[in-house]
Order: structure tokens, then C-alpha cells, then sequence
């Protein structure tokens, strides 16, 4: 009888399915399913779609194509074509939906098919005899043993793992704490209809952020018929960038991974003016023109009139630069890694937000909602957001602000506030339970740049002494510190491809010594 090793996974959803999937995939591939189970442990009652994924409003977009979309490494296209052959799982939730590859398909619509492909991953490891188990809880501490790790669950059960893959996604913000039990207040923008239908149409929104996750926010409320003013602040007070319609798909070829290994060999590290010149080649070679950082910048331009002069570049022509700027996927965390410290603490305090608010862009559709909003005068954007105060005796918020190209000091007022600016980078401020005590037991340690430190080849999490955990793994932002940038579902498919492949290594070397030792 085959000794199975145990893997469990902590967190279903999308990263956390990607690597079930993955572990099973790769087990087949390297004829080791029989010394393989695998636990997944999900607080929520549907596995597959996340936060961000889950049922909401069909106006809610995907920011990337549904080509790309895909949660196995190497089939980028999985997605679209499950969409193709199963018409009739969400034609009559989207009966005017137009699938095509470069489309930007609603969020909910992912979700949907995310758990199907759970359940369909759930059905591969019982064709190949692969133990499954799941359990609907929240994982609240971790502690090791002389054989592994026992993982104790916020209902009191013990399991016991082999290999231990954390897949938490993002944690909650611990922005704004003084309101977070003000009924009027949402910590988080997930889902938009659930919030929507909670905020009375006719009053006051202030919205902090003005990222992906507000925009959603905005869509979410309009199409549940909000009336009342919406207002948006953050530090710059404007949208991302919007997605041109005429981006041609483009391959590196001086920002590829040699070229990246090769200039840090060099010189001991890279630095930002090391990448900028990159990306300048780049655009030279695709036939664009250098990077021009005051137009870039645009100070002296209002919100609204950003949002229509991207508009209008987004519809003109090929914006070259998205274009390479989505094509850095496959070797964005090897920059990250190979960048110099000094360089990284300079990117984070100076360009991070900037760097966020131009690759991060959104589909055209939703801008021109976003225009048409502040046309009416429905939807006001502002900067220099200071504080957050509020009116106990006129129950309201009063949100105080600095325009930063004028220093003009001003404040308005809403009924309700929704946090929007994005999940917790930090581990060491996470009131999570089984975050604090990972931490509490120095079974895991805080990066400086986000989530936990982790080993840049294998995502093992490393100990304060720098070493890496036996057979503990993490994905997604709580790898942030290392891969930098974790949102991205193919770059997340691909780590995950990456910690299921190297699992089920360590697994076949221990079954070929386990088949030596019966001889």
C-alpha cells in the first residue's frame, strides 16, 4: 500500500483551484497520482471565484482579455473556449453577450466558470484515484510537527499536511479602522450588488480609490439605479489608464529573461533607469516613440478631462506601450528580483501608484460610463485625500482634502463611505488570525514590500533566519514582496504551475525511495 503524501491547500479561491488543478495535472504527467491527496480548506460555500469574481453585477469587466484569461499555465485560452462549448451554462444569465477573444466579459461570468472548473478538477482526481477532501472553514493557525504541519480551523479540527500551500488571497484593508463597524461603511468594494442594495439610492457615496475595484464600485451602484452623488478621492484623483481598442499583441525582444539575467550579471543588479532604458528600446523597435514622463504626468489637467483625453487616445490608434506593458507578464517578477534594494524602496515611495494606474488599465466601455457620469454631474473626482472624519450629529461623512496643484484645502460630506483603495499589502497590521499567528510563531516573516518573505525559485515561505520552511509554500499577494506583481491571473497560473510542479517533484523522489525500500 502507497504512502500518500498530504497537500493542503489554504484558500479556494482562483490561485488556490489553479494549483489543485495543477498538483493533479502534474502527478498524472510524472505517474505519481497514487502517492498523492490532496485537502482544501474554503471558508466560503463556493469555491472557484474569490472576491473579486463572484456574483455582481454583468457591467462588472474584466480588465484583461478573455483570451488570456486562464487559470492553467500554458493554455491561455481555456477560458474563451470553455465559454464556446458550454453556451447554455450562462446564455440566460448574459443573453446579449458577445464572446470573442479580445472581449472584456463581465466578472461574474469568470467566477461562474471557475467553479465549474473546480468541480471539473474535483471530478479529474477521482478518474485518477486521487483522495480529495474539503473542508468548509477558515484556517486560524498552523502549527509544525516532527512529520509536517497540523493546521487548526476556526471550528477546532486538526489536519494534518505534508506540504502546506497557502493560497489566503488578498487580505482585507486595515485602512479607515476608527468606521469599520459603522453600518454606513464597506470595507471592501465585493461584491458591488450586495453593497448596492444596502445604500439608500437618493444619498451620498464617497468612494476612496480611484483604481479597477472604484470603478467597479461606480458601475456596481449605477446599474443598481443609484441617484445620489458619487463622489471618488485619492492622492492623484484620476482613472487608470483606458485600454486602447487597437493594441496589437506584441513579444519582447530586449526585455526578455536572458537579457534581464545577463545586465544584472553585469552589474550586480539592475536599476530603474536600467528598465526605463529598456522600455524605451522597446517602444523604438515596435515603432512608437520614447516614454515622455510629463505627458505622462499631466499635472495641470482636471480628472475629467484626463479621463476624455484617454478616451480619445484609446480609439485613435495603437497604444504600443499598453501593449508591451501586458506582454511583461512572463518576466515582471525575474525584474522585480533582479532589481537593486536602493531601486526597489525608490520605485515603491515614488512610482507604485503611477506604475498601478498605467498597467493597470480599463476597457473603454466603462470609461465613457465613467464620462457620461461626469457630465451629468452624478460623479466627482477629487485629490489629496488627508482624513476621514465623522459627523456623529448630521450622520455623515466629512472627507478632508488638499488639491495638490493648487495647495486649496476643502472638504465634502457623504452618507455612506466605501473603502476602494485595494487589499493589505502588510502582514505585521493583518488582523487575520492565522496571518498573526504565522508570524506570532516565526513560521513566516514580513517582506518589506508585501506578504510574506518567500524564496524567489520555489515560494517556500523563509524563517527570520532566512531559510526556507520545509515543504511550506504561498501564491498570490501574499507573495507580493517577491513576485511584486500578483494580480495578474496568468502570472498567478504560472507560480502556481511552478509550486504544483515542484510538490509533485519532492513527491516522486519520495516514492521512488519508498519503492526501494519495499524491494
Amino acid at each position: 500500500m502507497h504512502q500518500r503524501k498530504q497537500v493542503v491547500i489554504i484558500g479556494g479561491g482562483s490561485v488556490g483551484v489553479s494549483a489543485f488543478h495543477q498538483l493533479i495535472k502534474n502527478a498524472v504527467k510524472m505517474g505519481v497520482s497514487d502517492y498523492l491527496a490532496i485537502t482544501l480548506i474554503e471558508r466560503s460555500s463556493k469555491v472557484g471565484s474569490g472576491e473579486a469574481y463572484q456574483n455582481d453585477h454583468s457591467q462588472a469587466l474584466l480588465n484583461t482579455h478573455a483570451d488570456t484569461m486562464s487559470p492553467i499555465s500554458g493554455q491561455s485560452s481555456h477560458f474563451i473556449n470553455w465559454l464556446y462549448q458550454n453556451e447554455e451554462l450562462w446564455r440566460q444569465q448574459h443573453p446579449d453577450l458577445y464572446v470573442h477573444p479580445s472581449a472584456y466579459l463581465p466578472r461574474p461570468l469568470f467566477g461562474l466558470y471557475m467553479q465549474h472548473f473546480f468541480e471539473d478538477s474535483r471530478t479529474l482526481a477521482w478518474q485518477y484515484r486521487i483522495p480529495f477532501t474539503q473542508h468548509h472553514c477558515e484556517a486560524s493557525d498552523i502549527l509544525p510537527t516532527e512529520e509536517g504541519y497540523l493546521v487548526i480551523t476556526d471550528s477546532d479540527k486538526q489536519i494534518k499536511a505534508d506540504y502546506l500551500l497557502l493560497c489566503c488571497g488578498n487580505l482585507p484593508s486595515t485602512k479607515f479602522k476608527a468606521h469599520h463597524r459603522r453600518s454606513s461603511y464597506f470595507n471592501s468594494p465585493y461584491p458591488g450588488c450586495v453593497i448596492a442594495e444596502q445604500i439608500d439610492k437618493d444619498q451620498s457615496v464617497c468612494i476612496a480609490g480611484t483604481n479597477l475595484s472604484a470603478i467597479d464600485t461606480i458601475i456596481s451602484l449605477t446599474e443598481h439605479g443609484h441617484r445620489g452623488k458619487i463622489i471618488c478621492v485619492s492622492r492623484r484623483g484620476r482613472f487608470p489608464s483606458v485600454r486602447g481598442t487597437q493594441n496589437p499583441k506584441h513579444k519582447p525582444r530586449y526585455i526578455t529573461a536572458s537579457a534581464i539575467m545577463e545586465l544584472s550579471k553585469a552589474h550586480d543588479g539592475i536599476t530603474l533607469e536600467d528598465i526605463w532604458h529598456l522600455l524605451n528600446q522597446e517602444l523604438l523597435a515596435a515603432g512608437g516613440r520614447e516614454i515622455d514622463i510629463q505627458e505622462i504626468l499631466s499635472e495641470g489637467k482636471t480628472a475629467y478631462d484626463y479621463l476624455c483625453q484617454e478616451i480619445y487616445k484609446a480609439t485613435q490608434a495603437p497604444r504600443l506601450w499598453q501593449s508591451i506593458a501586458y506582454s511583461l507578464n512572463s518576466v515582471i517578477d525575474l525584474i522585480w528580483h533582479h532589481l537593486r534594494k536602493e531601486d526597489k524602496k525608490r520605485f515603491y515611495c515614488e512610482y507604485r501608484d503611477l506604475f498601478i494606474s498605467y498597467r493597470v488599465s480599463f476597457p473603454l466601455e466603462n470609461a465613457r460610463r465613467l464620462q457620461k457620469l461626469m457630465e451629468t454631474g452624478q460623479l466627482d473626482i477629487h485629490c489629496g485625500i488627508q482624513n476621514v472624519g465623522y459627523d456623529e450629529a448630521k450622520n455623515c461623512y466629512n472627507i478632508e482634502l488638499i488639491e495638490n496643484a493648487w495647495k486649496h484645502e476643502m472638504s465634502v460630506r457623504s452618507h455612506y463611505f466605501i473603502n476602494a483603495t485595494g487589499h493589505n499589502l502588510s502582514v505585521d497590521e493583518s488582523e487575520v488570525a492565522l496571518i498573526h499567528n504565522l508570524l506570532k510563531r516565526k513560521l513566516a516573516t514580513a517582506d518589506p514590500f508585501g506578504g510574506f518573505r518567500t524564496d524567489f525559485n520555489t515560494g517556500a515561505i523563509l524563517s527570520p533566519s532566512g531559510l526556507p520552511q520545509r515543504n511550506f509554500f504561498a501564491l498570490g499577494s501574499l507573495t507580493t514582496g517577491t513576485y511584486f506583481f500578483t494580480n495578474a491571473m496568468d502570472v498567478n497560473a504560472r507560480h502556481a504551475s511552478k509550486r504544483a510542479g515542484h510538490i509533485v517533484e519532492k513527491i516522486a523522489i519520495a516514492a521512488h525511495s519508498q519503492a526501494r525500500d519495499a524491494v
